[in-house]
């Protein structure tokens, strides 16, 4: 096999792992919130509700460490290099909603 064939092998293992611990995790809350009786299952749903957010971070850097990937993390906190003059109407847009 070439190298570029199994890059692909890796990726597709690596979106499996990936998809596997997001969505496994997010399926295994609901059912836990669905079996327990009451106020436990209530705060299951507040418990999800709490690390719904860093679920996707944590299947990412677990995947990675299953897959032992030393490649570089590639992140980039810069969504726009230079802000267009749309963006800042949007941005400004949705501050004026939450107030």
């Amino acid at each position: 096999m070439n190298n570029n064939t199994d890059q692909k092998i890796e990726s597709k293992k690596a979106v499996g792992i990936y998809l596997l611990l997001t969505l496994g995790v997010c399926f295994l809350f609901g059912i836990l919130a669905f079996i327990l009786p009451g106020e436990i299952g209530n705060g299951v749903f507040e418990f999800f509700r709490i690390i719904f957010t860093p679920i996707p971070v944590l299947a990412a850097i677990s995947t990675r460490l299953i897959l032992k990937d030393k490649s570089s993390w590639n992140l980039d906190v810069h969504v726009w290099r230079k802000p267009k003059l749309e963006n800042i109407a949007v941005d400004e847009l949705i501050t004026a909603g939450g107030l």
